[in-house]
């Protein structure tokens, strides 16, 4: 056991330990062979784990890394360089997820409040961009899906020049035969108020670079 540990062969050393415990030598009497191999095991899986860890990164493999990192944090967590590690995949695994979370529900964006929420998470995660391939890349779909639901379609409004109109939570238009306004994509509701007639309340859905006519 002693010359096994001395190569640093822990296979062998392993194999050595459990002969000796299944002949019921006490423990005790190599407990320092002991102590000695469950050091240099400890310091082999770390290097056999920050192996993983880096070919998981090298690969932009994030969920992989994360996996790693949940796998075996309660054994070297106590490490400093380890513990970095994993606050720094953590925050490149949330931010692949909250990117591509924000991607699958585009029509959220018709809400001012969410268009601002994706604002703050795309400069919350504009300094690791250069960390990951794939979080740039969703990234820059994200910031162009949020530029279109940022720029105003013209939406032309037709009517026979009698009818007093205004779009609820916007302003007037006014009476018109032929107006084009511009508004942001979302949903809009058009009123329109003649003298003797009852009120008529028509909505609207613009959408992103879809001109539109009422």
């Amino acid at each position: 056991l002693f010359a096994a540990l001395e190569k640093s062969d822990l296979p062998l050393a392993t194999e050595l330990i459990q002969r000796l415990r299944k002949a019921g030598i006490p423990e005790s009497s190599y407990a320092h062979l002991i102590t000695d191999y469950e050091t240099k095991k400890y310091d082999a899986d770390l290097v056999a784990v920050s192996k993983a860890i880096d070919s998981a990164i090298v690969n932009d493999n994030w969920i992989q890394a994360k996996l790693l990192i949940d796998q075996n944090s309660k054994v070297f967590d106590g490490e400093p360089r380890f513990k970095a590690r994993a606050e720094v995949i953590y925050k490149i695994h949330s931010g692949i997820q909250d990117v591509s979370d924000a991607l699958t529900r585009p029509n959220e964006l018709l809400s001012s409040r969410v268009r601002a929420n994706i604002h703050n998470l795309l400069e919350r995660i504009a300094l690791d961009l250069n960390m990951s391939v794939q979080l740039k890349t969703k990234a820059g779909q994200l910031s162009d899906l949020l530029s279109t639901y940022r720029t105003k379609v013209p939406v032309t409004i037709v009517s026979d020049g009698l009818t007093y109109i205004e779009v609820k939570s916007v302003g007037k238009v006014g009476e018109t035969t032929g107006r084009v306004v511009e508004l942001l994509p979302g949903k809009y509701l058009f009123i329109g108020k003649k003298a003797g007639y009852v009120s008529k309340q028509i909505e609207l859905n613009v959408k992103p670079k879809t001109p539109a006519q009422i």
